[in-house]
């Protein structure tokens, strides 16, 4: 059997579930003088509190198949990052970069047989790739708000639901808008000047 569903999960409010997650991140930039950038980044990501089905940022699928009959198979996420190479250029006081790196996840799957209820789930790590870019500018002293689009992909897995007698292989994807406010350590007294050679430098 093979099939697919949408991780999305829109935002309610009221029980603050949904697909929006929030993180940390800690980077190293370098500005050259001809104002290209190069840096190095680390995040880690955390997600919103599961919805009434147990879910996240995740989704869940029904099937029938000869040998297991009626059932379905979901998967949510539990927390992911990244560790990424930026490069960057910055005309004045806005940076435009592009990033890739290494992105892993750290999911849940779950197994469930309709007729009998039985249900087995496992936790999955996957390992993958991330490739993105977006655009940064200082907003005060030591501070900048950036906005950023993030596409990280993970390659086949299996995992062996052992009481169900049965084994899936699943791929996963996930596109992603962020927003993040970064505070830059070198010099947190130093004063705001547009366009210095150094004002993106962390």
């Amino acid at each position: 059997v093979a099939g697919s569903f949408e991780l999305f999960r829109f935002p309610d409010p009221f029980s603050e579930a949904g697909s929006f997650l929030e993180g940390v991140q800690l980077g190293y930039n370098y500005l050259l003088r001809n104002r290209v950038m190069l840096g190095m980044e680390a995040d880690a990501s955390f997600p919103a509190f599961p919805d009434l089905s147990g879910l996240t940022t995740g989704g869940s699928s029904n099937f029938v198949s000869p040998s297991f009959g009626a059932g379905s198979f979901s998967e949510t996420m539990l927390s992911s990052g990244t560790l990424r190479a930026r490069i960057g250029y910055a005309p004045g006081r806005w940076l435009f970069y592009a990033t890739a790196g290494l992105a892993w996840t750290l999911n849940r799957q779950e197994l469930t047989q309709t007729a009998t209820g039985n249900s087995e789930d496992h936790s999955l790590w996957r390992f993958g790739l991330a490739a993105g870019g977006g655009v940064e500018v200082p907003i005060a002293p030591s501070w900048t708000l950036r906005a950023e689009y993030l596409w990280t992909g993970y390659p086949d897995q299996s995992v062996t639901f052992a009481s169900l007698g049965q084994r899936t292989v699943s791929d996963l994807s996930l596109q992603q808008l962020r927003f993040g406010l970064n505070y830059r350590f070198d010099d947190p007294f130093r004063p705001f000047k547009l366009g210095s050679n150094d004002l993106f430098h962390l």
